[in-house]
């Protein structure tokens, strides 16, 4: 089975693995932003995507892969983004 790829019409787009410890922002086919959590602290991964496996990543997080990976509205990432700050931050 062939999956269709995000147009640019579709980006960005937000998406957390289905247990919550990972949000995503796509920003581009190219370039996703990662939030991870990490014990108490958010930690802020800025990826560019120029292997394989990172393109494909995009691609299931755009289907959704069987549910792991759950739409999310813009503002439940930029919650997580604030909290993470510039150095990663204790969450609640």
């Amino acid at each position: 089975m062939h999956l269709r790829r995000p147009s640019p019409s579709d980006l960005p787009f937000h998406r957390k693995l289905a247990n919550g410890t990972h949000l995503y922002r796509v920003h581009s086919l190219e370039r996703f932003t990662e939030l991870q959590r990490v014990g108490k602290r958010w930690v802020v991964h800025e990826v560019r995507a120029r292997s394989y496996p990172e393109l494909l990543l995009i691609v299931s997080l755009f289907h959704g892969d069987d549910e792991r990976y759950l739409p999310i509205e813009a503002s439940e990432f930029e919650e997580v983004l604030r909290l993470a700050g510039p150095d990663g931050a204790e969450g609640g």
